[in-house]
């Protein structure tokens, strides 16, 4: 028996296999059911954590979401709270989600996902209302959320125009739009200098980042007034790495730092994160950024960041057949982020980032295409697959049974193709580290919203081993405890879609080609 965790309910995707998945409505209900949850489980960590309190778990929402949608669309939860009768809720909580969950019912918009975007900002006052900022909304949201009309950053940002500020930005595409979004609103604001940092070394290793380049940024002789970090979660595994890089803040007494980010570990740390010097923002993946302006450029932005983490309603949203300058963007961005994995030594030596010019083009407003990164950075990348690997379908999953690229960010185009070409919506690969350690991705297809997300699957005895998004999750294991882990995970996935399928013939396959290649295989 699965029991929720990650914030995943079985029994919602349970209920989803009785539905049609290309049914437009039961499509748009996934994706309200998607929207509603997550925002509110950023209000109530706001709160829980301004009253210092434990959040309560949002466990089995998401199927009261789903189905009041289903059958009363934009009306959904019009009648209250009596459509969450059935979840463990006193009343003023199953009143401040069914309000929550009514207004964005109202806001919900396909062809404008960021109608119902909305940053959540942290307050440590417990007698304040929720603060939210987005897209300036038709309907006032219920009495307990403050909707600010004005950029919460903007007072600070103002009074500190004449001081140089310092934008980080996850390494990936997701990132990158991000740290241009933000770049471009600083800018906007009368910042003449915003300086960033984007490379594999400095923001693409979470421990690197707040062990060295946090601090660093913090302690700058440049005296930033302003430092921002965009799409940067926290560090789980080690959270005193964050906790030591946010006391350098205790010096700076006339410095700010803006924590923007929509990884569910920083969700679940937010309430240890308060300090005078810093603002926390929880965000979904759309919105996470800083930016007070909705125009063509900054929408572009926002929804490359979000098809670059694979967001499940952009693919319903923005269609490639009608978007295909943004998802060969996102391919070719994604493409010169493999190409920098690392910086060349030469680059590296001269403190050469590589991919400045593109993310300061696209902050000024060069459009969001291929052509960019080809005029700016002068070719064009090849996007496909240098070869394929062999991989065994073993139920509804597709394992990997050989050695993939060393570079792991080359991994989610292949397993997505290999995954559309079996007709499969999930897949694993393993590769073995230097340390003696195995190191898995694990997919659901993106576009597969109907379909429960793989960490889903992994049993609570790992869930501390996971990184990533539910869908998409790196997992960190010593190397003896890898075979366990495929057997069960596999094991619970195919149980759950009622398939009966024998692993035998691909795990060894698998052990012998990458496990352990070198000894006598184990089964």
């Amino acid at each position: 028996m699965l029991t929720p965790k990650a914030g995943i309910d079985p029994e919602f995707f349970q209920c989803l296999r009785k539905h049609d998945p290309l049914d437009p409505q039961v499509s748009l209900a996934i994706i309200f059911s998607r929207i509603t949850l997550d925002l509110c489980n950023r209000i109530l960590t706001a709160r829980s954590a301004a009253r210092r309190e434990i959040p309560q778990q949002l466990d089995g929402l998401q199927l009261a979401f789903f189905n009041e949608y289903a059958q009363h669309g934009a009306e959904a939860f019009a009648s209250g709270a009596s459509a969450l009768s059935a979840a463990a809720l006193d009343s003023e909580m199953a009143t401040m989600l069914a309000d929550t969950a009514h207004w964005l019912a109202g806001l919900l918009n396909l062809n404008a996902l960021e109608d119902s975007s909305y940053q959540v900002w942290l307050s440590d006052d417990p007698q304040a209302r929720i603060s939210l900022y987005g897209k300036p909304a038709p309907v006032a949201p219920p009495d307990f959320i403050r909707l600010e009309k004005r950029h919460p950053a903007l007072d600070w940002i103002e009074a500190n125009a004449h001081r140089p500020a310092q934008v980080m930005g996850h390494y990936d595409v997701h990132g990158i739009s991000m740290l241009a979004l933000t770049r471009r609103f600083l800018t906007s604001h009368g910042m003449p200098q915003v300086d960033c940092t984007f490379n594999f070394e400095s923001t693409g290793d979470i421990s690197k980042l707040w062990k060295r380049v946090v601090p660093r940024a913090i302690a700058s002789e440049e005296d930033y007034g302003t430092v921002v970090m965009v799409d940067c979660s926290v560090h789980s595994r080690r959270p005193e790495y964050t906790q030591k890089a946010i006391s350098r803040l205790d010096s700076s007494e006339d410095s700010m730092m803006f924590l923007v980010d929509h990884h569910s570990d920083t969700l679940l740390q937010a309430p240890d994160l308060f300090h005078p010097r810093l603002r926390v923002v929880l965000t979904d993946i759309l919105s996470c950024g800083l930016t007070d302006r909705w125009g063509r450029h900054e929408l572009d932005l926002m929804y490359l960041g979000a098809l670059g983490d694979k967001v499940p309603e952009v693919s319903v949203s923005r269609p490639p057949a009608e978007h295909p300058e943004l998802y060969s963007a996102n391919e070719q961005f994604h493409a010169w982020m493999i190409n920098y994995s690392p910086t060349p030594k030469e680059m590296k030596d001269r403190h050469i980032q590589p991919l400045q010019k593109l993310w300061e083009a696209l902050a000024d407003g060069a459009a969001v295409s291929p052509d960019s990164s080809t005029k700016i950075l002068g070719q064009s990348l090849d996007t496909a697959a240098e070869f394929e690997p062999e991989c065994s379908p073993v139920g509804e999953i597709l394992l990997m049974t050989t050695k993939l690229p060393s570079v792991g960010r080359t991994w989610y185009g292949l397993l997505e193709q290999l995954m559309q070409r079996h007709e499969r919506s999930y897949a694993l690969a393993l590769r073995v580290l230097g340390d003696n350690r195995a190191n898995l991705l694990l997919l659901t297809h993106w576009t597969a919203i109907h379909r429960a997300p793989v960490r889903m699957f992994i049993p609570e005895r790992y869930q501390g081993n996971c990184i990533g998004h539910p869908g998409a999750v790196w997992v960190d294991l010593e190397r003896q405890q890898a075979t366990d882990f495929i057997r069960s995970t596999v094991d619970a996935l195919n149980q759950f879609y009622g398939v009966e399928a024998d692993i035998g013939k691909a795990l060894s396959e698998l052990q012998g080609n990458v496990l352990y290649p070198q000894e006598e295989c184990r089964s």
